[in-house]
């Protein structure tokens, strides 16, 4: 997600992985690279698909998105499917960690004076 608003959203189905790219091209271009290489390292051998949507010459208009979404040709099978849409969850950019600040369950209670 960028300032302007741009977004990139991945799908995994039976074509594989896709990319739908919602903004303007020329914003959402360094997007995609980038997604794309984080993904081409961990999906080796793994159809990957971008999808532009919008108004602009060459785009899916937002209607038509699921029609060429069923449009793309069969690649995993459905076990397939699962490992891969595992090892992209793998690719989390948001660290699962301890959180941070006092333990509330920890907290010794205030004795009276």
């Amino acid at each position: 997600m960028t300032k302007q608003q741009d977004a990139i959203y991945r799908v995994v189905g039976r074509g594989g992985v896709v990319l739908i790219c919602e903004g303007r091209p020329s914003r959402t271009k360094p997007l995609v690279a980038r997604e794309m290489t984080r993904m081409r390292t961990a999906l080796r051998g793994v159809q990957i698909t971008t999808v532009q949507v919008g108004a602009d010459e060459g785009s899916v208009p937002l209607n038509k998105l699921s029609r060429s979404l069923l449009k793309l040709k069969p690649v995993l099978n459905r076990r397939e499917i699962g490992d891969v849409y595992n090892r992209l969850i793998s690719l989390r950019s948001d660290p699962v960690g301890i959180p941070k600040g006092i333990d509330p369950f920890k907290v010794r209670a205030q004795r009276g004076r």
